[in-house]
């Protein structure tokens, strides 16, 4: 049992003794978290098995455990204990450090003061390793426990200290306590509000997640709520947000995969709502950064790159293989196996998050053609200027892939019928998550 924590190997075999059961009380308090929100963590400990070392991905010391919760102690009670490392905000983890949570079995070790581990106080302190790695022992009235656990999280954002933009605006949790900070963003609503993040550090270039702590008080069975992220400036990713609970307090989380990152603290992370007139995002309480790497990624990556304003792109249809192609009548067919003039596309800001496409073919932008259809209007390489019909959202998918979403109607942009010369019209509610989706492309 101990060993399956990792434990040293004398504490594998032969029982578990007072250091082994510490230690093992240590690791079980740091693994807490009484919500259910999933928190990804890294550790540190003077535990040989543990060890320390700092990851680049998880920058935030949440704090230390320590103590015995295996035996009661003289008293008949439990000796568990934890103590906030310098960068935790008691109110940022739903289940954890200094939030609601429950019936839990430990205690804040120095709730008189400021309840940081590294601070002398009246019944004691946490010794910090020299270089920074976390606390070597902790002692609590006149006894030392030597096998505590630091715990480190990723980088942190409130949402509400966030740049807002359009309505989006704060409001205040009931209690203040079910939410980091105490407060949550409200008002995320047609595509035009939102929040943006500034300062998103990264130790690598590429893709990681963010995870996002919301709240959705609609009632279970509505419609899930749907947030579009974009990452500098990039192609968005729309996630759906089911509902929390009864009311608008209640927290959970959902962890969104991003590309587009450049290593080191010069990113910023654009939230609003989907934009389609039908869905609006969740409320917005806190974030935190977390990394990833997966052959996948590196994919998304590379694509979401070069899919962006400011290249020269072909769009290759997910359905049928071929390239759009801007060649007969103005109207755009996935009807070609190669690259020339007729299927390379400008991709132009055009300003609120929306890009436009300029034909190589005839130096016009595409169009969703409402004057032909309301319903399933062509692309067609058609107008002069940029207006409603020709601006579109470019929204990665979590395979690299690309759906094309057309601002005149709010629909994905499809390849018709999947066959060869498949007319692409934009007409589709969602982007089908199949191996013969209409409604994904490769940009290249």
């Amino acid at each position: 049992y101990p060993g399956s924590i990792g434990l040293a190997p004398q504490y594998k075999t032969g029982g578990c003794n007072q250091a082994c059961t510490e230690a093992l009380s240590s690791c079980l308090m740091a693994h807490i978290n009484t919500t259910g929100v999933h928190i990804p963590l890294w550790m540190t400990s003077p535990l040989t098995a543990i060890g320390w070392g700092q990851s680049p991905w998880y920058k935030t010391r949440e704090g230390t455990f320590f103590g015995q919760i295996m035996l009661t102690n003289a008293q008949n009670n439990l000796d568990g204990y934890y103590c906030n490392g310098p960068g935790a905000d008691k109110n940022v983890v739903p289940g954890r450090l200094g939030s609601t949570q429950g019936a839990t079995p430990y205690q804040n070790a120095f709730p008189a003061s400021d309840g940081l581990c590294d601070t002398n106080h009246s019944t004691g302190t946490c010794g910090l390793q020299a270089n920074g790695d976390g606390n070597t022992s902790c002692t609590l009235n006149g006894k030392t426990w030597s096998s505590p656990i630091t715990v480190w999280r990723g980088q942190t954002f409130q949402a509400e200290s966030a740049q807002k933009f359009g309505s989006a605006g704060t409001n205040d949790c009931q209690p203040a306590s079910n939410c980091g900070g105490g407060k949550r963003v409200s008002w995320i609503r047609a595509g035009v509000d939102g929040i943006t993040l500034s300062g998103v550090n990264v130790a690598a270039a590429g893709t990681n997640n963010i995870v996002v702590y919301y709240t959705n008080g609609d009632s279970t069975g509505s419609a899930d709520r749907q947030l579009a992220v974009s990452v500098n400036g990039g192609a968005r990713q729309v996630r759906n947000f089911p509902p929390t609970g009864s009311n608008w307090d209640t927290v959970a989380s959902i962890t969104m995969t991003l590309s587009g990152f450049r290593t080191g603290s010069n990113n910023t992370v654009d939230m609003r709502s989907a934009n389609d007139n039908v869905h609006q995002a969740p409320d917005l309480d806190w974030f935190e950064v977390i990394n990833t790497t997966t052959a996948s990624a590196a994919a998304v990556v590379a694509s979401e790159t070069s899919c962006s304003a400011g290249h020269t792109v072909s769009f290759k249809s997910y359905a049928n293989g071929e390239y759009a192609s801007a060649r007969t009548n103005q109207d755009v067919n996935a009807q070609s196996s190669g690259v020339g003039t007729y299927e390379q596309f400008d991709i132009i800001d055009a300003g609120g998050g929306f890009v436009a496409f300029k034909s190589h073919t005839n130096n016009l932008y595409l169009a969703a053609d409402m004057g032909v259809s309301s319903s399933a209007p062509p692309i067609r390489a058609r107008s002069s200027s940029i207006g409603d019909w020709e601006k579109f959202t470019l929204e990665v998918q979590t395979d690299g892939k690309f759906g094309i979403k057309a601002n005149a109607n709010g629909k994905y942009v499809a390849a018709v019928g999947g066959g060869a010369n498949a007319n692409l019209q934009a007409v589709s509610s969602t982007v089908a998550q199949t191996s013969t989706s209409w409604e994904k492309f490769t940009c290249q």
